[in-house]
């Protein structure tokens, strides 16, 4: 049956020899991106492709996913980004989705359908390595197995593992057609003949014959299918059909029969496809050198991420056609799903994240001694208990006299804690914090300019009536008046950002100061300025992955969580400053030298995570802008649901949610 449907089906990939009449039809195109096949590579291919011609992209909501390894329709209908019912797309090609005919004849109707298949046998090999299987396993059961040793048993085996293992191990490409992990032969049978009738199926280990057959079958241009690869290749097509597996090779392919099934029938299709067409040898040629000679112009773009390709690309001077070819063509899936987005004039809010598209699940916000830092606590905890993630609670009944941890807070009986917010009455490191997190925990704090912080404190403690001498004589000689101010508050008001992160060092360390500095900072994982504060909160969502509403607040009185009441928001902090004398700073920061180095740090951290970041600036001025709109509401109704919570800081607002 499988040879009747490769000798007779209707869609035989036949290609014309004479290229020179060609003509370039307008055609949807969906792309069914299978794992782990060079399926990144093709996807990139599609979407220059389609950006070239200017076609309307189905693009993912999270820039990774179609609601794989979900098969329903309306699933993969609302993982589309921006879809309105009955919208039709040109394009889709994307990121991972499992083949749903319904569902995408939805959404790109009278389209050919492409997709990629690979060899069983190095598909697994890769696929084994790739997504940690081994360590999966060793992790959830405690078995250490090689992949020889996992193919003694793989039906029992597999189990031994996580569960989304077996859709990424097990006939993977059948699943990613629409199959299960396990089909019958019928049900494979049936799916390819569904496929004969208006699917190009390209073969990973024949990429480059197969790129040829597309565009010469569908009339593109030879820079449509280039890709990067610095190797020389030569001489006709090596087919190696009459190779004897290994019993290795066999297991595997016993294990894979659905896949089997499927690379066999289409790699013979492939086959014949080249044997009919006269001139396929020749344009191979002719690809494969205009491919290297484009690999290695492109050579000094290899270096550069995607983010930074995505900035020169939207925001940076005019460049060459082929530079701009070279910088598309290094872009993932991701990335180029971002830059489609931001062509269409996307809501950089709702395309500029950090994460695959989800929100951070696990932050540790460490805080600082005399920094006014509620706004940003209360922020985390709306934007947790929004998600109904885990925050840290207080106990009630806090003994003073202990100090661990669960003395403190509340520790969740069968849930870790996704967002923990330091309580500065009771400081705790990140390391005694992160066992009882939720993995992968990030941290975030709170920075301040050590000179306005020192003049806080000072005023807050009342300092100079405490020890009896103006600010200017007390810096002249600080230790002279450890005694009357008590060493407790005096290490706070020295240094004391750096001591709440860790420092614990002297009063002041004049040749550590830099070095320790510098250490705080890269311990951290992202830290905010307040006196930069829209730039760091425009990241700030960015890091986290929230919405533009989560970061939005009002400047209003009743606001108890701004630092010091209502403050204009065209100011670039966040706080009132103080101005003082050059001479006062310079004394200030003598004897904050760890703080200072520490303050100087995270403003060239975040100048450099600026640089990087597209479209901040447009951010920025939204954020400013709907900050502006709800304060101006909350000023002219103050019991809105959304003036009325500002009213709480970050511990209040956690009791009154529970």
């Amino acid at each position: 049956l499988l040879l009747l449907l490769l000798l007779t089906g209707s869609s035989l990939l036949l290609v014309s020899a004479e290229q020179t009449t060609c003509k370039r039809n307008e055609q949807n195109i969906v792309y069914i991106k299978t794992h782990k096949t060079g399926s990144s590579t093709l996807a990139n291919i599609f979407h220059r492709y389609g950006d070239k011609y200017e076609m309307h992209f189905a693009l993912p909501n999270d820039n990774t996913f179609y609601a794989w390894p979900h098969l329903e329709t309306d699933r993969i209908l609302n993982t589309v980004w921006d879809y309105e019912e009955g919208e039709t797309f040109n394009m889709f090609c994307s990121a991972h989705v499992r083949y749903n005919r319904k569902a995408l004849q939805t959404l790109v109707p009278n389209a050919i359908y492409i997709t990629v298949l690979r060899s069983p046998f190095t598909h697994v090999k890769s696929s084994w390595s790739y997504w940690g299987i081994p360590m999966h396993i060793r992790s959830v059961s405690g078995v250490t197995l090689t992949l020889e040793e996992f193919m003694e048993n793989p039906e029992k085996n597999i189990e031994l593992g996580k569960k989304g293992d077996k859709k990424l191990l097990i006939n993977s490409q059948a699943f990613d057609l629409g199959l299960d992990n396990t089909p019958t032969k019928e049900e494979v049978i049936d799916l390819i003949a569904e496929m004969e009738n208006d699917f190009f199926v390209l073969i990973t280990d024949y990429m480059d014959e197969s790129l040829v057959l597309l565009k010469r079958k569908y009339c593109w241009d030879m820079e449509d299918i280039l890709y990067i690869s610095l190797k020389q290749r030569t001489g006709k097509t090596q087919r190696n059909e009459l190779t004897e597996p290994t019993p290795f090779e066999k297991k595997i392919n016993k294990m894979n029969y659905a896949d089997k099934m499927l690379y066999e029938h289409f790699k013979a299709k492939l086959f014949a496809a080249i044997d009919e067409d006269e001139g396929f040898e020749k344009d191979l040629q002719r690809y494969r050198e205009e491919m290297y000679s484009f690999s290695v112009n492109c050579n000094n773009f290899l270096k550069m991420d995607d983010v930074r390709k995505r900035k020169l690309l939207e925001e940076g001077n005019e460049i060459t056609k082929s530079e701009r070819q070279c910088r598309l063509t290094r872009l993932d899936s991701q990335a180029y799903s971002k830059h489609m987005k931001w062509k269409e004039g996307g809501d950089p809010s709702e395309v500029e994240c950090s994460t695959q598209g989800h929100p951070r699940r696990s932050v540790i916000f460490l805080r600082a001694t005399g920094v006014p830092d509620d706004l940003i606590a209360t922020l985390f905890v709306r934007f947790a208990q929004s998600r109904k993630m885990v925050v840290n609670e207080r106990r009630n009944d806090i003994d003073n006299s202990k100090g661990s941890f669960g003395d403190v807070f509340k520790v969740p009986a069968h849930r870790k804690i996704n967002y923990f917010i330091q309580d500065k009455g009771h400081m705790f490191t990140a390391q005694q914090i992160r066992p009882h997190m939720q993995p992968k925990s990030v941290t975030v704090a709170v920075v301040i300019d050590p000179v306005q912080r020192f003049l806080r404190m000072w005023k807050e403690h009342n300092i100079k009536n405490t020890i009896g001498v103006d600010m200017e004589t007390y810096l002249a000689d600080p230790l002279a008046h450890s005694n009357a101010m008590g060493k407790e508050l005096q290490y706070n008001l020295h240094n004391g950002m750096a001591r709440s992160f860790g420092y614990s060092g002297p009063l002041n360390d004049d040749q550590k100061g830099e070095s320790e500095g510098t250490r705080i900072s890269t311990s951290l994982s992202y830290i905010i300025i307040l006196d930069r504060f829209y730039e760091s909160l425009t990241y700030l969502r960015r890091f986290v992955c929230s919405k533009r509403s989560d970061v939005i607040f009002p400047l209003t009185d009743d606001n108890i969580n701004l630092p010091d009441g209502r403050i204009d928001v065209t100011q670039e902090s966040i706080y009132t400053k103080t101005t003082v004398s050059k001479q006062l700073t310079d004394l200030i920061l003598q004897w904050n030298t760890v703080d200072k180095a520490l303050f100087s740090r995270a403003n060239a951290m975040l100048d450099r995570i600026l640089s990087r970041e597209v479209s901040v600036d447009i951010e920025t001025a939204l954020i400013r802008k709907n900050i502006a709109m709800v304060t101006n509401r909350c000023k002219q109704q103050n019991t809105l649901p959304g003036c009325v919570k500002w009213t709480m800081g970050p511990f209040d607002l956690m009791k009154k949610r529970k």
